[in-house]
């Protein structure tokens, strides 16, 4: 794989004319409508000892599994979600193709009841390189950033660190 420069990686977001980064359905329906493929979030309680987010691609659509805790309100996506979500958009915005898995496979993640079976399999699948991940990471820290309006890299402010412990805009919507 090549290594693109940050400076690429900006272009790169530029150029697709994404909208509002804070909008996470808003960016998959833009990003569906530019690769020509139905993404679809789907919320469920993933093992994160071992992910937050997984990105499945099957022959009809790809799939973003984001991890919902027990007892999270239905709708609310926290801070760390919407990251973990651009996280996995950015494969796609990179190109970073995966192998379709089987309807079948799909069934067992999709499923309320999880197995780890089911999800050995698909992390057996969805492994990058470094420099992919690199990539991937430095895109959802831009389009963070872009929705915090702050400087990549500039420390959290209380109310930043507050919106993360009980939910995005719990503070700034009171």
């Amino acid at each position: 794989m090549t290594h693109r420069t940050t400076r690429q990686l900006r272009r790169m977001l530029a150029e697709l004319h994404l909208p509002d980064p804070s909008d996470v359905e808003g960016l998959c329906a833009h990003l569906s409508r530019h690769l020509g493929r139905p993404i679809r979030l789907i919320a469920t309680q993933l093992p994160t000892d071992l992910v937050c987010g997984l990105l499945v691609r099957t022959d009809k659509f790809d799939a973003i599994l984001y991890d919902r805790r027990p007892g999270q309100p239905s709708g609310l996506v926290t801070w760390h979600q919407r990251h973990v979500i651009r996280h996995e958009l950015a494969h796609l915005i990179c190109g970073h193709h995966l192998a379709p898995v089987v309807e079948s496979d799909v069934t067992d993640v999709l499923l309320p009841n999880v197995s780890p079976s089911g999800v050995r399999r698909l992390l057996g699948r969805t492994t990058f390189s470094d420099d992919a991940e690199r990539e991937v990471e430095i895109i959802a820290s831009m389009l963070t950033a872009a929705e915090r309006q702050t400087p990549i890299g500039a420390p959290p402010t209380v109310v930043d660190r507050v919106d993360a412990t009980l939910g995005s805009g719990w503070v700034t919507q009171r």
